[in-house]
């Protein structure tokens, strides 16, 4: 799956975007995807599900790394 991220008000000191990926209820099988971006505000990375060994739903979130090294959740 294609996961496509879009900012409407990127602030101009994010460094990195990171998307964890998790389908267990315990997290005991979280990646952290670093996401590509394709031009101001607009980032994406691709999750690989057979990578996870689950049937089922799957949870996915949004961080990013400001310039400063501060991890935020979006």
């Amino acid at each position: 799956y294609v996961v496509n991220i879009q900012f409407a008000d990127m602030p101009s000191e994010v460094a990195a975007v990171q998307v964890p990926v998790w389908a267990k209820a315990d997290q005991s099988d979280i990646q952290w995807l670093n996401a590509t971006q394709i031009s101001p505000g607009k980032w994406k990375t691709t999750i690989d599900i057979r990578d996870y060994k689950t049937a089922g739903s799957y949870n996915v979130d949004v961080y990013c790394t400001l310039a400063n090294g501060v991890m935020q959740y979006l």
